[in-house]
């Protein structure tokens, strides 16, 4: 087929339907279809730009017929496809045929690769497998529990500043929070025991320069003293009269031997809820500080 100036490309496209509509095209395998139902719009060239994006729309409907694909080209696949398109021209057919049929077999692979992998495992899910069976069946030592203890407050403190510079304090408020080595845990009671080398202790401060105000808040990550209790830790508010309700309850299979989403989760809503209440206590001394300067 020979290009054709626009005044035939009415009639050529109703040469093309008629041709798509025979018994002879129904019957050619369906790479043969798409091969020539592109070739052949091309070759007509009915508008003056995209010809070659519904050339590919075109054959795309034969080849969603066979085997629900599109055909798809990509671009580092360009050259190679104007240069088959030029080989039809020169009457070399089968180069085109070839490249749509190799284009479909690559789009297929592609395909079944991503499908397969979409049902299996991740490599990161693997891996963390692979970490949980290399775990000792003998329960983690005190030294290693407060390790795992100091990692949270770390995490916990990382958690309190983020929230509180999203929060845009105003200019002379200011806010620390720091692992306190120096900090004397407090007692945790019959459940749990604390961290005695201060890792696992966050000293939070919030201060206003005016009016001056300040509240410093401690906390603490507490081990449990069962090795085989369902909560291995808790962080808490050291000194707080709210006990097990204002703390945060750690499972040990969520924090070792890596960090599970659902924990994550946790330590961001405690930490907004705990984050709020300090401000809270802030504003309460704030207002105080100023009515006591009035009185002033």
């Amino acid at each position: 087929m020979s290009r054709r100036g626009d005044s035939d490309a009415r009639d050529e496209m109703h040469r093309l339907v008629l041709e798509i509509a025979s018994a002879e095209f129904d019957g050619a395998h369906p790479v043969v279809q798409a091969a020539y139902a592109h070739y052949a719009f091309v070759v007509i060239h009915p508008f003056a730009d995209g010809n070659g994006r519904v050339a590919r729309a075109l054959a795309s409907v034969f080849t969603y017929r066979a085997c629900s694909l599109p055909l798809a080209i990509l671009a580092d696949q360009k050259a190679v496809y104007l240069d088959a398109l030029a080989a039809a021209d020169e009457g070399r057919f089968d180069r085109f045929t070839g490249f749509v049929l190799q284009s479909m077999v690559d789009t297929a692979s592609q395909i079944t690769l991503q499908l397969r992998e979409a049902r299996s495992d991740s490599v990161r899910e693997s891996a963390q497998r692979l970490s949980g069976a290399y775990q000792p069946d003998a329960p983690l030592s005190a030294a290693q529990l407060d390790a795992v203890a100091a990692r949270i407050a770390g995490l916990v403190r990382d958690q309190f500043m983020r929230e509180l510079e999203a929060a845009a304090l105003p200019g002379a408020v200011e806010a620390s929070f720091v692992i306190d080595r120096r900090a004397v845990p407090a007692n945790a009671g019959e459940e749990f025991r604390p961290v005695h080398d201060g890792t696992a202790s966050i000293h939070a401060v919030v201060r206003s320069s005016e009016p001056a105000a300040r509240v410093s808040w401690k906390y603490q990550v507490v081990v449990s003293r069962r090795v085989d209790a369902f909560y291995a830790m808790q962080v808490e508010q050291a000194g707080s009269s709210e006990g097990v309700a204002g703390a945060l309850r750690i499972r040990l299979d969520l924090v070792h031997p890596s960090l599970k989403t659902a924990f994550r989760a946790q330590l961001e809503s405690w930490v907004r809820i705990q984050a709020g209440e300090l401000l809270h206590e802030m504003h309460r001394m704030i207002e105080a500080a100023a009515l006591r300067s009035g009185r002033g």
